[in-house]
């Protein structure tokens, strides 16, 4: 089987903040959640062809936290059928990781497009 290739057809971030800053209230799954929602309508594509969500995030501070890409994915729009997958690698290395994942399961032949990404809203953690 030939392999397939990956193409990025958008990409979305939301705001930086800094610690305790605006964005302290406004916990990672809804920052996820609005980059899903903004990067379906800027790719003009249907929420239900989105064969995979993985957000890397390092940093649980709620419960909710450690099911993020469950959570914003559904929260952003997608089915409650969308694949989705949490990585969390104790280090900067979860952005990373969770494109890899994803580039091997299209690349394989085993995905319809999907979304990688990362989620954390450091300004509301403790240093």
């Amino acid at each position: 089987m030939a392999q397939r290739e990956v193409v990025v057809t958008g990409g979305v971030r939301t705001a930086i903040g800094g610690y305790g800053g605006s964005l302290k209230d406004i916990p990672p799954t809804k920052l996820g959640a609005i980059a899903i929602k903004e990067v379906v309508a800027r790719a003009k594509i249907d929420p239900a062809t989105v064969g995979h969500v993985v957000l890397g995030s390092v940093i649980h501070g709620e419960a909710r936290d450690m099911y993020i890409s469950r959570v914003a994915a559904i929260e952003g729009g997608l089915p409650v059928g969308t694949p989705c997958l949490t990585v969390n690698r104790r280090n900067t290395a979860s952005p990373a990781r969770s494109r890899t994942r994803l580039r091997s399961r299209v690349t394989g032949g085993r995905r319809k497009p999907s979304m990688p990404g990362t989620s954390e809203a450091r300004s509301s953690r403790s240093k």
